[in-house]
């Protein structure tokens, strides 16, 4: 254990011997830490999955470089099918670890399988592709997906009990029982999973999962004796949606990148100016010597103004691309912003903006790449949705604005019933000229469907 204040090795005693540091509270807290650890390894055996999970997070919460601690957390995620939370708790655990290796193993182990990679994420688009549909009331489209999520990863907990939960209400208790029943082998003391076996009748599920929790709560009790100097640390639940996680540390690093090349640069704009000034005062003194041969000189001196010249335009370009790079990083992370705070269309907006020309550093190319991806996959689709449920409570003229962005996220002949719509939305505010050339488009792009049909019967 090092001392928390100067970093150095601490002895038996309460006081670092380095630093003169009282450390004995500090002691007892990682102590109450490696017993939430101890807790959590026991429940994890037991596959009381959720039990180790909080008792996991309450152990980082009091020390947050208890690496044994974030590595089981990630391997109970990785269990449940949660690949990028498990990755993103071993990417934490890796930087921490100063003499252990586990972590960077575990990541090594994962992240060779490109194949297995691509299957994690590609699984956690879906799920999220399943959620929206089932919040859209399309349960047989997001049964459909999940089944999907389920053929790549049967594991995965979050993905069997919203299966369980749709077939419930589409009144098919045994599909349900059989889901939940898949939930509860991973995780047999899932609370959410329980609710849904006690609801759906399976008894005998339900009283062995409590049992099996007494016990360990029993267990728990009789090796853990709080005394007056334990501290008691209140539970605390940390939910985190996967994908905006992932943004959230991608923008991380894109910030970073950020500060470093704002730090960077100054330092070397003071470096161009040190060596013309070096430059300028060298010459001068020069030719304050040299009077004399002044007019021999002239090419020597033409010479030397060209490169002051070269000289000054760096300063300047590199003054110009620091700004440029600053300008493109504060849009994607506006637009990053926008879209955590489910500002959808001003998020997209936002980046349809952003230059990414103008910054070459890799790790915002990745955030750039990123969001990207998901508006092309979700973007069109989305702003569509939500566009029409505008028109449909007459909100015509703030219905416009998601169909127009509509046009901006897909190919011109995917973008048919976003022109057809507004159309309709022009035509309903009483703007009979602009609603036809969107209507003539849809004649153009797609002559043959039902929408153009319909466009020639408005345009008449």
């Amino acid at each position: 254990m090092n001392c928390f204040h100067c970093g150095n090795r601490l002895g038996k005693g309460d006081i670092c011997l380095t630093c003169g540091q009282d450390v004995r509270l500090f002691k007892k807290i990682v102590a109450a830490s490696w017993r939430y650890y101890d807790e959590a390894l026991k429940k994890a055996r037991m596959r009381n999955l959720s039990g180790a999970i909080d008792d996991l997070k309450n152990s980082l919460l009091l020390y947050k470089k208890n690496t044994e601690a974030r590595n089981l957390l990630g391997l109970i995620y990785y269990e449940m099918g949660e690949t990028t939370e498990a990755l993103i708790q071993w990417v934490l655990s890796d930087n921490m670890d100063e003499t252990g290796h586990h972590a960077s193993d575990l990541l090594v182990k994962v992240q060779s399988d490109q194949v297995e990679l691509q299957k994690g994420n590609l699984t956690i688009r879906k799920y999220n592709q399943a959620l929206r549909y089932a919040k859209g009331d399309s349960e047989d489209l997001a049964i459909l997906q999940l089944n999907k999520v389920l053929s790549t990863n049967p594991k995965m907990v979050k993905a069997n009990l919203l299966l369980a939960l749709l077939h419930f209400k589409a009144r098919q208790p045994a599909k349900a029982a059989a889901y939940v029943e898949a939930a509860l082998k991973v995780d047999r003391c899932h609370p959410m999973a329980l609710r849904f076996a006690e609801e759906l009748g399976q008894k005998e599920v339900h009283k062995t999962a409590v049992k099996e929790k007494a016990v360990v709560s029993k267990d728990a009790q009789v090796r853990r004796q709080l005394s007056g100097n334990d501290v008691i640390v209140p539970t605390y639940k940390e939910n985190k949606i996967g994908l905006q996680t992932v943004i959230e540390v991608l923008i991380g690093l894109a910030l970073g990148a950020a500060l470093v090349a704002y730090l960077i640069m100054p330092s070397r704009i003071s470096s161009l100016r040190d060596d013309f000034n070096q430059t300028i005062n060298s010459y001068n003194e020069r030719l304050s010597a040299k009077e004399a041969i002044i007019t021999a000189n002239e090419s020597e001196i033409e010479a030397l103004n060209e490169r002051i010249a070269k000289l000054q335009e760096n300063v300047q370009s590199a003054d110009d691309n620091t700004s440029n790079v600053v300008k493109e990083y504060g849009k994607l992370l506006e637009a990053s912003q926008l879209l955590a705070a489910d500002e959808y269309l001003q998020g997209i907006k936002m980046f349809l903006t952003v230059d990414a020309s103008q910054v070459p550093d890799r790790t915002f190319r990745d955030v750039y790449q990123s969001m990207d991806e998901e508006f092309k996959t979700n973007g069109y689709t989305v702003l569509l949705e939500a566009g029409r449920r505008q028109y449909d409570s007459r909100q015509f003229e703030t219905s416009t604005e998601y169909f127009l962005t509509c046009l901006d996220l897909a190919p011109e002949e995917e973008t048919v019933e976003a022109h057809f719509w507004l159309g309709l939305a022009y035509l309903n505010m009483g703007e009979q000229e602009s609603a036809n050339p969107h209507f003539e488009k849809i004649i153009e792009i797609a002559p043959e469907s039902n929408f153009a049909q319909q466009a020639a019967t408005y345009i008449r």
